[in-house]
């Protein structure tokens, strides 16, 4: 992926010059620039169209200060008038023609790096505005999947298509956003599309709102992605021939597709289908709940929960933020048994912090042990109630059963005796479970056991008190 700020070279813009008259077919030196990329909508495409629209434009600035250098440079190459006769004309000698020619290219190459300039700066707010809004608080423990996801997102070769995916509150958003910004502020990415497939999103600038129904569809991300990418001209167009447009123009122009809360799109399977065909040139970044091991071509990257003491960082952090002086300066085994309840989730911390300021510690935590009060019961319901309705009844069995078990993780045939079921059932139902981002799988190539994070031990706990047996 070209870099954002890169500017085009005196030589680049002499060539650029030369081919004033030229086919399209003969290419441009300045196709990289963001001038050419951003004139290519409105020339239909053209590169050739699109170049000399950016040199005409510099021209014309050259004019109010060069007006000599300027009519210099139009004769010779927008008139296409030879340096023999440019000389005659002028009652010179042609290596005078060619001095003067050089310099005011090289002035004309000033104009125009100076436009690019521009144009990169406003492209940076641009992006920057398309991210969601970062937290005040910043990331914790998380740096090194931002630098993981970077590298994997700047590099010259695939993969194209990541997925970052984790439970509920995890800091997945978060995680992609943040590295994206870190992109947008050093260059490294031309354009960037975040289109949230929740409905309706208040935290992202640009969610989809279904046509029909509650679910968006693979059409409704078709229109808008259409929306950010394609000229307002392309409305006319069909379906097929907006998805040859967004190929077009994603194989033509670079840039990074972010798809929030993709398991919110009914049918997943066309729509990653879809996601397929379009990365190319392009990168495609999937943030969801779920997991797709079962599609080929995607790089896999998982929000785990933070460790013991990233969370207690972030949990003074926000103390601080919300000015709660009595948990900045509780004691580290106070914090822990915060941890204790709610692991590293990241939502999970906020929520309990908020609640600090109306209720005292025990209060909380028993709160979050019975799954009592609004608040609990609302990050509950968030965090879990989507993945708890796709379990049959082997995968709440195993489920249940593991949050009497092992704290460090269970085998599938110690599970099975546990639960009494055939082990290929409960291997399946740990396959689901997995999928949904509900259990850890934890292990090496030879051996595996299946653990619960500490705030998923705690709903669990917390609904068999609420619904007994």
């Amino acid at each position: 992926m070209a870099l954002l700020d890169t500017l085009p070279t005196t030589e680049q813009v002499r060539k650029a010059l030369g081919l004033w008259h030229k086919s399209a077919g003969q290419g441009s030196p300045l196709t990289e620039t963001l001038l050419v990329q951003e004139a290519l909508a409105s020339a239909s495409g053209n590169v050739r169209l699109a170049t000399n629209q950016i040199l005409y434009k510099a021209l014309t600035a050259m004019q109010a200060r060069y007006a000599d250098e300027a009519a210099l440079l139009r004769t010779r190459y927008l008139d296409a008038k030879t340096v023999y006769l440019l000389a005659i004309e002028r009652n010179v000698v042609q290596a005078t023609i060619y001095n003067q020619q050089q310099r005011a290219i090289e002035l004309l190459t000033a104009i125009v790096q100076e436009m690019e300039r521009d144009a990169q700066q406003q492209r940076r707010i641009l992006l920057a505005s398309r991210l969601p809004p970062s937290s005040q608080a910043g990331l914790v423990g998380v740096e090194h999947l931002v630098d993981h996801l970077t590298r994997v997102l700047t590099a010259p070769e695939p993969p194209m298509i990541v997925q970052v995916d984790g439970i509920g509150g995890a800091g997945k958003t978060a995680l992609v956003a943040a590295t994206l910004r870190t992109l947008v502020a050093t260059g490294r990415v031309r354009n960037i599309v975040w289109i949230s497939m929740r409905c309706p999103s208040s935290s992202s600038p640009a969610s989809i709102r279904p046509s029909s129904g509650t679910m968006p569809t693979v059409d409704d991300f078709i229109e808008q992605l259409s929306a950010q990418l394609l000229p307002k001209n392309n409305n006319g167009l069909n379906e097929a021939e907006r998805v040859r447009a967004l190929q077009a123009h994603l194989n033509r122009a670079a840039a990074i597709v972010v798809l929030d809360d993709l398991e919110m799109v009914s049918p997943i399977d066309e729509l990653l289908s879809l996601v397929q065909r379009l990365a190319g040139v392009s990168r495609f970044v999937l943030i969801s709940r779920r997991c797709f091991y079962g599609w080929s071509g995607i790089h896999h990257l998982r929000a785990p929960e933070l460790a013991e003491a990233a969370a207690l960082q972030v949990m003074r952090r926000e103390a601080a933020m919300c000015n709660l002086p009595e948990l900045m300066d509780a004691p580290d085994d106070s914090l822990r048994a915060v941890y204790a309840a709610v692991g590293g989730n990241p939502l999970a911390l906020r929520v309990v912090i908020c609640q600090l300021h109306l209720h005292s510690l025990p209060a909380v935590l028993d709160d979050l042990a019975t799954d009592c009060g609004a608040a609990m019961q609302q990050m509950y319901g968030h965090i879990y109630r989507q993945a708890w309705e796709c379990l049959d009844q082997a995968a709440r069995s195993v489920l249940r059963a593991m949050a009497a078990a092992n704290a460090q993780g269970n085998a599938p045939d110690s599970l099975a005796r546990m639960c009494q079921l055939d082990i290929g059932l409960v291997r399946q139902a740990l396959g689901v479970l997995v999928d949904l981002n509900l259990i850890e799988s934890r292990g090496d190539l030879n051996h595996r056991v299946y653990a619960l994070s500490n705030l998923t031990r705690s709903w669990l706990a917390a609904e068999a008190q609420r619904r007994p047996g």
